[in-house]
């Protein structure tokens, strides 16, 4: 019997052990924050890795899905029973191109065509801008701008057949063949690329898209080709059938065109250009020799000007610009520099085609003089 006020004595508490054992017989250690911290960090990480190889392997699987949804068709085939393929054009980011020969119901040529295809990877996208492409070529009537000659969708995909133009994109002719035109051709070309330009405009329609692989030269003159991203005049941002914003490098003003013709013609110019020798290079660098090197460096001072596409005056890059490298006469360069919006623009195409034919007067004038 417990005798009252006396407390039973408390058996001294033990130790804790700072390892345990469980019924496995396992150590489970007790680890401090850093340790924990540390773990966690490596965890996290790991985990990121194996995240990011899978997503990496994901993309790589729908590339390839895109890349064979993508294949061209090949030579010898029909579409829609009437357009052989003769052979691949190429691939754009929207689109794919064929020259083919359209066949009649009994089997006899009507010609050939260009054929394009609206990319199958990017469907809505493609289809929405083929379709523009077809009205705007339904607007035009102009010689050397083609035809439509037809539109359909087959497979799934939207194809539109227009005039198929032999000849050499003035890409072709100044990367490949490494011709040289000097100012006077440059004008001359001019004024045939700035009628195809008045005509557009007058139709109610810009290009937007003016450049050097968009212009075929042949016997016959320039052509002015590939109306994907055509835009009405002063249309505000176009969308496709789901309303996502199709693509568009500028404003559809009168404008856009003309400093896209500048651009081009700068490419033109540039063509005929040899680049300083520095001081490391051998004197023969800046000979025939270097024709490749010449024309490189020619399409990276033509595009080497940059402008703000909402309408703001462009600004020539830093360093020496076109106007001290190239020598043009007076006329060429406010030409220049008025169809760049470094200084007042001109209203329309007409209005520039007179100071085109006005500068080649000029020169022509001085040319029999000497």
């Amino acid at each position: 019997m417990r005798m009252p006020g006396r407390s039973k004595a408390c058996p001294a508490a033990k130790p804790r052990p700072k390892n345990r054992t469980n019924r496995n017989g396992s150590i489970r250690c007790v680890l401090d924050r850093r340790a924990r911290r540390e773990a966690a960090v490596l965890f996290r990480k790991k985990r990121e890795r194996r995240r990011t190889k899978g997503c990496r392997m994901l993309e790589w699987i729908k590339e390839f899905i895109r890349a064979w949804r993508d294949y061209p068709i090949q030579p010898g085939r029909r579409i829609a029973g009437r357009y052989e393929v003769i052979e691949w054009l190429g691939m754009g980011s929207y689109g794919l191109s064929y020259r083919c020969i359209e066949r009649r119901e009994n089997g006899e040529s009507a010609g050939e065509v260009a054929l394009k295809q609206a990319k199958p990877s990017r469907r809505r996208t493609a289809g929405a801008l083929l379709t523009r492409e077809r009205d705007a070529l339904l607007a035009m009537d102009h010689p050397f701008i083609p035809r439509c000659r037809g539109f359909f969708t087959e497979m799934r995909c939207e194809w539109l057949a227009a005039d198929y133009v032999r000849g050499r994109t003035l890409e072709n002719l100044i990367f490949e063949d490494g011709r040289i035109f000097d100012e006077a051709d440059c004008l001359r070309w001019a004024l045939e690329l700035f009628d195809r330009i008045a005509h557009v405009h007058s139709r109610g329609y810009v290009h937007l898209d003016i450049r050097i692989p968009n212009v075929i030269m042949n016997e016959d003159g320039l052509h002015l080709i590939d109306f994907g991203l055509a835009r009405r005049i002063g249309e505000h941002e176009a969308t496709d059938p789901e309303g996502s914003p199709l693509p568009s490098r500028m404003p559809a003003r009168v404008v856009s065109d003309l400093e896209d013709a500048a651009h081009l013609l700068l490419y033109m110019l540039y063509s005929g250009y040899t680049p300083p020798v520095g001081p490391s290079e051998p004197k023969s660098a800046a000979s025939a020799g270097s024709a490749a090197k010449r024309r490189a460096f020619g399409a990276h001072r033509a595009a080497g000007l940059t402008s703000d596409r909402s309408g703001s005056r462009a600004e020539p890059v830093a360093g020496s610009s076109w106007e001290n490298e190239l020598a043009l006469s007076a006329p060429t360069a406010a030409l220049l520099r008025r169809l760049l919006r470094l200084d007042a623009p001109f209203a329309d195409a007409a209005e520039a085609s007179e100071a085109i034919r006005s500068s080649l007067n000029v020169l022509e004038r001085a040319k029999a003089g000497n």
